[in-house]
């Protein structure tokens, strides 16, 4: 898109109240909606849709969702580096977007590397080497902060990152000091006081001597204020938010999550919930765990979390494993999946013991059942014999699989599958 065109399609920047941006779409907040040129726009090259809400007006495009919205920005507040040119609201999304391609990938190299080591094809010392490897994003969290932070407020990026070092350098060569790499909340501090520091000293010190010396100088001003003085507040902050969340998850736990659920589809529509994910991930950074993340991520998060689970328990190599209701909440492919990750279990002479509702899935993966019911055990035997056998239906309230509801209808019995259900009308 051409920056400067949207502009005057939108009204000009004086129709322009604020400009924000999720994975998807840019986001503009406009005074007068008459004034946009939505058919201009429209037809401008990686435009997918254009949509109002309220006075919120949403360019959803093709790609590239960031740079056109540095382009946007840049073009919006061009000869300007002071902090009238900083989009304070959408400091969290300009800061996590950049970065979550880089942890989405680490999170997938992840999981395949807990399946190679599934199928044995690594050793444990590349096991070990390879899952270190993957995790040095995680462990280089402060660095890469520092980094898209310097970014969002028109820092110079190598002031972000030198301060993501040094705090780290600080935790691990004194330490007495505390642990710095788990508040994200402090990186951000440091590099929103140097943008002070350094707009100051532009103003102050001109010339060739503030070309020379204003970086190097600010860079030492805001190290020693960052270590010396918002250590311990942005510490305090990372630490009492923590401590907020955790407290309230064990004392209402449902209605902590009911309340996060909600509120995170909120900010979504207003595109805000870019700071819950900031808290959430100070809270993994401090907690080493946040419940943030389970409440807000969508169904296929948790079927991809499930998948994993399993796949993380299995490279343990145990040889007992016990599922409680595995497919509770999954659809037909992760279902699929999971009887695959079962036969393969079998294969490799492993004891599988399953407690679950589901008589589709118990037909399909198991030779042997147990049926509880009343507090106590009814009967063991194979799935055939079990649902053959009416009066244990009736007194365990079990119902046979679809398919053997079906067959019994067509005049076929002992059909519990589709396989059976093909053999016996072929």
């Amino acid at each position: 898109m051409n920056s400067k065109k949207l502009i005057a399609d939108l009204g000009g920047k004086d129709n322009i109240e604020s400009i924000s941006h999720c994975m998807t779409r840019i986001r503009i907040k406009v005074k007068n909606p008459q004034f946009v040129n939505r058919r201009q726009i429209a037809g401008e090259r990686n435009v997918i849709k254009e949509q109002f809400i309220g006075h919120e007006y949403q360019i959803i495009v093709s790609n590239n969702v960031e740079k056109e919205f540095a382009s946007l920005q840049k073009q919006m507040h061009s000869g300007r580096n002071d902090f009238t040119a900083i989009e304070w609201k959408t400091i969290p999304s300009q800061i996590l977007v950049p970065i979550l391609s880089l942890y989405t990938t680490a999170a997938i190299f992840q999981g395949v590397l807990v399946l190679i080591k599934l199928c044995n094809l690594v050793t444990a010392n590349s096991y070990g080497f390879l899952l270190n490897l993957i995790r040095l994003p995680v462990f280089c969290l402060p660095i890469i902060i520092g980094y898209s932070t310097a970014k969002s407020v028109k820092l110079k990026p190598i002031a972000g990152i030198g301060f993501g070092i040094e705090l780290m350098a600080v935790h691990h060569y004194f330490k007495v000091f505390p642990n710095y790499v788990g508040s994200l909340i402090l990186v951000i501090l440091v590099c929103l006081t140097s943008k002070m520091i350094f707009v100051f000293l532009d103003k102050k010190i001109r010339g060739s001597i503030g070309t020379t010396y204003n970086f190097t100088l600010g860079f030492i001003i805001a190290s020693v204020i960052g270590i010396l003085l918002l250590a311990p507040i942005g510490l305090f902050l990372g630490k009492l938010f923590s401590d907020t969340i955790k407290l309230i998850m064990l004392k209402v736990p449902v209605i902590a999550a009911i309340v996060s659920s909600i509120l995170y589809l909120f900010l979504v529509i207003k595109g805000q919930h870019w700071w819950l994910t900031l808290l959430a991930l100070n809270n993994l950074g401090a907690l080493g765990y946040s419940w943030l993340f389970a409440f807000t991520s969508t169904a296929q998060f948790g079927q991809l979390g499930a998948v994993f689970g399993i796949a993380a328990i299995i490279a343990m190599n145990p040889e007992v494993m016990v599922f409680d209701e595995p497919t509770a909440g999954q659809d037909h492919n992760s279902i699929v999946l999971l009887n695959k990750i079962i036969q393969k279990l079998t294969s490799m002479h492993k004891l599988v013991i399953t407690i679950t509702h589901d008589m589709s899935f118990v037909v399909n993966n198991f030779k042997r059942g147990i049926v509880f019911a009343q507090a106590h055990k009814q009967k063991e035997g194979s799935p055939a014999e079990i649902f053959s056998d009416e009066p244990l239906l009736r007194k365990s309230k079990l119902e046979p699989p679809i398919i053997g509801q079906l067959a019994k209808k067509l005049g076929f019995d002992n059909v519990l599958t589709v396989t059976d259900l093909l053999r016996v009308v072929n």
